[in-house]
Order: C-alpha cells, then sequence, then structure tokens
C-alpha cells in the first residue's frame, strides 16, 4: 500500500513538473498584445519599445490588438500573446498576477501652469485646480479624485479659460504646452516617476530572463 501512495505521489510529481516545464519556454515567434486604439503618446512610445524589445531577442513578432486592457490581459492568460503592453504600467498593480520585466522606460511627472511664482511639489498647486495626463491616471484616483483626467488639447484650452491653472504631464508634454512663454514647466520632485513594464503570464520564467536581457540591449 505504501508502495502505490508513494508511486503515486512520484507520478503526481512528475506531471506536475512537465506541465511546469511546458509553460516555461520561449516561442519561435514573439505575440505582442496592445491596445488597437490609443492616441496617448507614451503609450505609443511603450509600443515601439515592444517591438524594439522583441527585434532585440533576435525573434519574429507579430502584434495582436486589443479593444481593451482586460482583453489584453485575458490573451496573455490563455496564451493568445507572449508578452503585453498594457496601460496599467505599475509594477505593483499587475506584479501581483502577473510576472513584469525589468523598467523600459521611466517618466518623470512635470507641471505646465500659470502664475509668476516657481514652483516644484504637487503640494503648491490647488488640487481643485489642477488636472493630469493620461500618463499619470492613478492620481485621478487620489484626494477623493479632484485631480480630472485631460488630454493635452484639453488642459490647453482648460489653462486658457481659467478652469485649471496647472497640469501634471510628461516632460515633453510641458515642454510642448510652455514654449509659447505663457505657462512655465518644472519638474515635480516630490511626484514619484512611472515605471513601465511589460507583462508576462506567470510560469514563463525565461520567457522573462529573454526579455529582460533584450530591454538590457536597447541601452
Amino acid at each position: 500500500m505504501k508502495r502505490l501512495i508513494a508511486a503515486a505521489a512520484l507520478f503526481c510529481a512528475v506531471m506536475c513538473f512537465s506541465a511546469c516545464s511546458a509553460e516555461d519556454y520561449v516561442p519561435s515567434q514573439l505575440k505582442i498584445a496592445v491596445l488597437s486604439e490609443n492616441s496617448g503618446e507614451t503609450y505609443s512610445q511603450s509600443v515601439e519599445y515592444a517591438k524594439r524589445t522583441a527585434e532585440k531577442s533576435g525573434l519574429p513578432y507579430t502584434v495582436v490588438e486589443c479593444g481593451t486592457d482586460y482583453e489584453i490581459m485575458e490573451l496573455l492568460q490563455t496564451g493568445g500573446a507572449d508578452f503585453a503592453v498594457p496601460t496599467v504600467q505599475r509594477t505593483n498593480q499587475i506584479g501581483s498576477d502577473y510576472l513584469v520585466t525589468v523598467p523600459y522606460m521611466t517618466v518623470n511627472m512635470c507641471v505646465v501652469y500659470s502664475g509668476s511664482s516657481y514652483k516644484y511639489n504637487r503640494t503648491d498647486f490647488d488640487s481643485t485646480l489642477t488636472a493630469v495626463s493620461t500618463e499619470f491616471s492613478e492620481l485621478a484616483n487620489e484626494e477623493k479624485g479632484e485631480y480630472p483626467l485631460m488630454s493635452k488639447n484639453e488642459a490647453i484650452n482648460a489653462l486658457k479659460s481659467g478652469q485649471i491653472s496647472a497640469y501634471f504631464c510628461t516632460a515633453e508634454t510641458a515642454v510642448e504646452i510652455s514654449q509659447s512663454g505663457e505657462y512655465k514647466e518644472n519638474v515635480l520632485y516630490d511626484a514619484e516617476a512611472q515605471t513601465y513594464v511589460f507583462a508576462v503570464k506567470k510560469g514563463r520564467n525565461s520567457l522573462k530572463a529573454m526579455l529582460d536581457e533584450a530591454i538590457y540591449k536597447l541601452y
């Protein structure tokens, strides 16, 4: 009886190991899941980084377009994609459910604002008169949602009309809006930089390691 139990346990262990090994493989062609419609500049950069990462890996790749972030992550989970460019980028938000690569991009939060004095901290601005770009959408959930989300063009119009007096955004957007000299722009010293990573299905450690190595080759 003991021999039967031991044999059964060994069989289960072997089957489990085989299943894990079958899951942990590197494909011959990479499939990248992205959103089909997203005009955000930073997201577009992320997609380009994904393509460059695939190229650095030495494998051919295809881009699989999805309608929502949910579809992206579902495709990743079911094996329809090998790695993904989610719009939810923070490691602590996706790291519990998926493997995440080393960061391929870090974006500092900047502010463009009206007024004569120089300001460098988030606390220097009235949250009810401050909007944020989609790249820093997590702020829209802070302080009871007092920071509305706005696109660059919406923010420009809101600044001109006095609806807002400040806009938290990427450095590129801040420079573009302040080019006219009508507004000031600074890096926010007390704001955490946004770290961008790719998502990989849990268990595919070899694929993650290969992507990490390809990302290091980008620099």
